[in-house]
Formats: C-alpha cells, sequence, structure tokens
C-alpha cells in the first residue's frame, strides 16, 4: 500500500489533500506540517511519494526538494503549485521534483499525477536485472495509436537507463515522466489531432473512459488509423536521447508557450511541454514540428573509479576547557561506518580531564540529519557527567527547527555567532 508524505503549512489544505488523496483505499497518508518536519519523518520511515506545497515559512517547497533529492534520492517529489509561483515551480522541478499539480485543479489532476508517478516508481523498483555491461543501447519502435503501450515502452527504456547510467532514482523517473509526456503528446495531439479542448472536455467528465472512447474512434478513421509513432532512443554512459516523431502535420513552433509565462502550469492540459523542457535538458522540434528530441546528459560512469583521501568530517580544537566542533560535511549523508569511525575519534577527545564543555559551530552546513543528533546526544551524555555546558552557533533556519522538534534546543541553547557563544560559555 503506497505511503504518501503530505507536507503543507495550512492545516486546512493539508486536511483537503488528505481527503482527496484518501478517496483513492489504496493509499496510506502522513502529514508533516513544514520542510524539516518531513525530512524527520522521512528519516523515521521513507514514503513512496512526497506531495508537498511551495509556498511555506522556514523552509519553502524548493529548499524541501533540494534536501529531499540530496539525501533521499530514491523518494520522487510532487509539487502542489500555486497561481504566480511558475517560474518558482520550473526551478524546482530542474532541481528534483519529479511532476507538479496546479492548485487550482486539484480535483482532476492530483489522482492521475500520483498515479502516474508511482506507477513509473513500481516499474523501476520491480525485479530488474540491470544490465550492468552495456555501454550503451540503440532502440527503435514503431508504435500504434494505443495509449496501453506507453507505460511498458518507458519501463522498458527506464531499465536500461538504469543499467548503463550510475543515476539515481528519481532522476530515472523524471526522464520517465518526459518521455511519457512526449509519447503522449505524439499520439494524442500528432496522429490522432485530439486538441486541447476535447482533452480537457473529456478530463472533465462524468467517466474516466471518455477520452478513451475518443481515442478508440480516431483510431479506426482515416487518416488517423494509418499514421504510427516512430521512437529512436540512444542511452550511453554520457547521455540519454529520445527523437520521438508522429504522422500528423505538426504545429507552429512560435505558438508554443514559453514554460515560466504567468499561469503556464496552471493549465489543466498543455502541460507537457514545459514539463519536458523543465526535467530535459535539451527539447528541441524540427521545422515541421511533428519529431522531438529529448537529451539528458549525466557524468560518464569510470570502470575503475578515482580513489581520493575524504577530507574528515568535523574540524575539532580544544580551546581552554571547550572543545569546539565544526562539522564539515553533512554527516547523514555518509556511509554508516565512516561516520561512526569519525564520532569515535571525536568522542576520544573526551579522555582529556580538562574537557568540560562543547561548542558546535554550524556555520559551514545548513542541514545536518540523525547521525549528527545521535553525536550531540552521546557528548550531552559525558558533558552532564562533567556538569559542564553546551551551545551551539551558526544554525541555519532549517537546523533550527530540528533542534526545535527533536528537543535538541532544551540542552544546546543557540547562539548567534561563535564569539557570542564563548563569552557566555566562559561567565
Amino acid at each position: 500500500m503506497p505511503t504518501i508524505l503530505v507536507v503543507d503549512d495550512s492545516e486546512s489544505d493539508r486536511r483537503l489533500l488528505e481527503i482527496q488523496l484518501l478517496e483513492n483505499p489504496k493509499y496510506q497518508v502522513r502529514m508533516a506540517s513544514s520542510g524539516p518536519d518531513a525530512l524527520a519523518q522521512i528519516q523515521l520511515g521513507t514514503p513512496d511519494l512526497v506531495l508537498t506545497d511551495l509556498q511555506m515559512p522556514a523552509m519553502d517547497g524548493l529548499e524541501l526538494v533540494t534536501a529531499v533529492r540530496n539525501r533521499f534520492p530514491q523518494v520522487p517529489v510532487v509539487l502542489v503549485t500555486g497561481h504566480g509561483s511558475e517560474i518558482v515551480a520550473i526551478e524546482a522541478l530542474q532541481r528534483g521534483a519529479t511532476s507538479y499539480v496546479p492548485k487550482s485543479h486539484l480535483a482532476d489532476r492530483l489522482g492521475p499525477t500520483i498515479e502516474e508517478v508511482l506507477a513509473l516508481t513500481r516499474g523501476e523498483r520491480s525485479d530488474v536485472r540491470l544490465i550492468g555491461c552495456l555501454d550503451k543501447a540503440e532502440f527503435a519502435f514503431t508504435l500504434d495509436n494505443d495509449p496501453d503501450l506507453i507505460p511498458p515502452l518507458v519501463d522498458l527504456l527506464q531499465q536500461m537507463i538504469g543499467g548503463i547510467w550510475d543515476c539515481d532514482l528519481t532522476e530515472k523517473l523524471r526522464i520517465a515522466v518526459a518521455l511519457e509526456e512526449a509519447l503522449t503528446n505524439a499520439m494524442l495531439r500528432g496522429n490522432l489531432e485530439i486538441g486541447l479542448y476535447d482533452v480537457r472536455d473529456a478530463e472533465m467528465g462524468q467517466t474516466a473512459s471518455q477520452l478513451s472512447r475518443l481515442v478508440e474512434q480516431r483510431r479506426s478513421q482515416p487518416p488517423f488509423h494509418e499514421r504510427r509513432i516512430a521512437l529512436e532512443a540512444f542511452v550511453s554512459t554520457s547521455e540519454v536521447r529520445f527523437v520521438i516523431r508522429d504522422g500528423g502535420r505538426g504545429f507552429d513552433q512560435a505558438a508554443i508557450p514559453k514554460p515560466t509565462d504567468p499561469g503556464n502550469l496552471d493549465r489543466l492540459t498543455g502541460r507537457g511541454l514545459p514539463l519536458m523542457r523543465a526535467l530535459m535538458d535539451d527539447v528541441t522540434f524540427n521545422k515541421s514540428g511533428n519529431e522531438v528530441t529529448l537529451v539528458k546528459r549525466t557524468q560518464v560512469r569510470q570502470n575503475k573509479p578515482e580513489i581520493r583521501e575524504s577530507p574528515s568530517l568535523f574540524s575539532v580544537r580544544l580551546s581552554g576547557n571547550i572543545l569546539i566542533i565544526t562539522p564539515q560535511r553533512n554527516v547523514s549523508s555518509l556511509t554508516e561506518q565512516r561516520v561512526q569511525d569519525e564520532v569515535n575519534m571525536v568522542l576520544d577527545r573526551f579522555r582529556d580531564p580538562l574537557l568540560k564543555n562543547v561548542l558546535i559551530d554550524f556555520g559551514k552546513i545548513s542541514y545536518f540529519g540523525a547521525a549528527m543528533l545521535e553525536m550531540m546526544r552521546l557528548i550531552a551524555n559525558r558533558i552532564q557527567d562533567r556538569k559542564g555546558r553546551l551551545a551551539v552557533c551558526g544554525v541555519s533556519h532549517v537546523g533550527a527547527e530540528i533542534l526545535q522538534i527533536t528537543k535538541f534546543d532544551i540542552a544546546w541553547p543557540n547562539y548567534v555567532s561563535r564569539a557570542n557563544a564563548l563569552d557566555r560559555m566562559l561567565k
């Protein structure tokens, strides 16, 4: 049963999203009132999908997308966009979000969008044998105008991308969403010439089968029944390239709206091009407008990865009887053994009988997770035995919320600067 984490600072909006999601009895819904709360919940139990608002205090949807992508790349994020947030939404898609739903069309688009992303996730997480020995692969497909052919084709290409690329699940899902949009556009808009208003009227109709009936009708009529989709796919260690050509009459490329034009993301239909442009590196059309090329680039996978000495996670020095610890990176992003070894090195400093107080300066990192909190707990236990003082400084607003949510702010007072913290600790 898929679990969806809803993130919104408005209790009424959270409740609205929960009610709409629970119309599908297959879903389990969890709630978070802020970005830091969401990250803490994901740390405790990974959901299948995160559904987040863009406009939130302290940590907005854009920051949450970045944090989830960096810390939990296997979790797709879907945005709920409000009117006037188009530019920020595009940036969020470019940073790692998988898809979006306009807030003004939740009733029509929320369910289909969630199902689309979860279906792609299920296909990726199925029993796939990765083809790790391949350096490149080329495919050529000719598709009939049957929408049921699109999901298995996208699943197959996801498997090939996963076998050749060293990219994470979220990146493969983003490519899959763009590819599915391009194929759907080629089939419905190109070959079958089903206009935006026809699709809108079908989606606003009483049953979901209305669009299916329209597709079946066009498939059996000339000239639509003779048209096919040609797909050429090239996957290598450096890039993924899809060339999709339909048999339709094409369109005027000058009429394509820019993805950052106000209201463009808020439209019920016609969102395929903005999505493709936001999720892929290059999207280009031929002169007639019936062929689109999608390109996504990645770093070349090395057969023998370069071995470099990793820098320490912490800078540690003793000033009088105060141990000053400066995290250099977010320790939750590294392997458990590496974190444990470095934490043990820090804890070894407590063998010094002069050490009585500890100051942690977070000025070099904007976020920290469970590994850092566990280290702070172990340090607090040792300082308590010595009846010393604890303090933190340089904490970002996200970090401050994490300390408040976990109640660590009680044992670790937060000061604006290192100088201010040291002055208070020495009194």
